[in-house]
C-alpha cells in the first residue's frame, strides 16, 4: 500500500523553500527540521526535531516535478 501521501500544503511549502533557497531536497529537507519557522510555513502545528519529509520519497518528487513550472513562473514574477 505505502505510506500516506503528506499533505499538500507541506509539499508546496517545501517547493516554495527549495526554489527560494536554492537548495537541493535533502537541503530543503535539513533547512525545514532545523527551523521552526519554515516548520510554520510548511503547516506543522507544534516545533519537532524529527524530520518531516523524506527528499527520496517517489511522491514527494512527483509533486516537485508537478508543480515546478508553476512555481517557477510564480516565484521570478
Amino acid at each position: 500500500m505505502g505510506a500516506p501521501a503528506k499533505p499538500l500544503r507541506m509539499a508546496l511549502g517545501a517547493l516554495i523553500i527549495k526554489e527560494k533557497l536554492g537548495i537541493s531536497d535533502r537541503e530543503t529537507v535539513e533547512q525545514i527540521k532545523e527551523n521552526p519557522y519554515l516548520q510554520y510555513f510548511i503547516g506543522m502545528s507544534s516545533y519537532s526535531n524529527e524530520t518531516p519529509l523524506d527528499p527520496s520519497e517517489n511522491s514527494q518528487a512527483d509533486i516537485y516535478k508537478a508543480l515546478r513550472p508553476v512555481l517557477a513562473d510564480s516565484v521570478s514574477t
